[in-house]
């Protein structure tokens, strides 16, 4: 068993954290991006965001740490475009589960289906980077 298989748990901890900080530095540069009611910066300040990140990301996250776990397992050293791939499977499985077309029309710049896609495969990049640099290939694996 590779010691880098031991870190996919990290994608279902972390990936929705890195997703939520990837949609606050969106909402950050304000202009179609701002928050749109007094309720959202509420749950903002509330901490409510964390759980809206962790329900919307958590599952997926976790499709694409067991995913990366599996490959790690039999490959020890897993490529950057497993996680992306497996990321926007994801996205997609999302998109179905949920019964909306692609592209997804709805109508609110946060929830535009590009910026939705960039943040699972951002979330996804970020927490691969992380466990490259935790646990850097040696020349034996």
């Amino acid at each position: 068993m590779s010691q880098r298989s031991n870190y996919w748990f990290l994608y279902p901890l972390l990936g929705p954290l890195f997703g939520l900080v990837f949609v606050l530095f969106l909402l950050s540069f304000g202009g179609k991006f701002q928050i749109p009611n007094f309720r959202s910066l509420f749950m903002l300040m509330s901490g409510g965001i964390y759980l809206w990140a962790y329900a919307l990301g958590g599952i997926q996250a976790l499709f694409v740490g067991i995913c990366d776990g599996l490959y790690a397992w039999k490959f020890r050293i897993v490529p950057v475009w497993l996680p992306l791939i497996t990321a926007f499977v994801s996205f997609i499985g999302l998109h179905v589960v949920m019964g909306r077309p692609l592209p997804m029309p709805l109508g609110t710049a946060l929830l535009n289906t590009n910026w939705l896609l960039f943040t699972h495969l951002f979330a996804a990049f970020a927490v691969w980077y992380l466990i490259r640099i935790i646990h850097r290939p040696s020349k034996n694996d």
